[in-house]
């Protein structure tokens, strides 16, 4: 839950800042699956897709710059 508090965060804050730069985020669900991942092992951690065939590298490294300001910003807050 620690986690999703914080992906809904970063999600709300990238799309306030910078339009249309998150895809939201997606919950994987359904009939047998149960939609845990890495990030539940601990209270720290999520995961973040980054770009797509479509990106240069150039376009993923400036969002990797945008995310870590909103990440700093976040902890710099508690």
């Amino acid at each position: 839950k620690k986690n999703l508090k914080f992906a809904e965060y970063l999600n709300r804050k990238l799309n306030q800042d910078y339009k249309g730069l998150s895809r939201g985020i997606y919950k994987k669900q359904g009939q047998g699956v149960d939609g845990v991942y890495n990030q539940d092992i601990n209270s720290k951690m999520i995961l973040l897709e980054l770009g797509g065939y479509q990106n240069t590298m150039s376009e993923v490294n400036n969002t990797i710059d945008l995310i870590a300001s909103i990440i700093k910003e976040y902890i710099d807050s508690l």
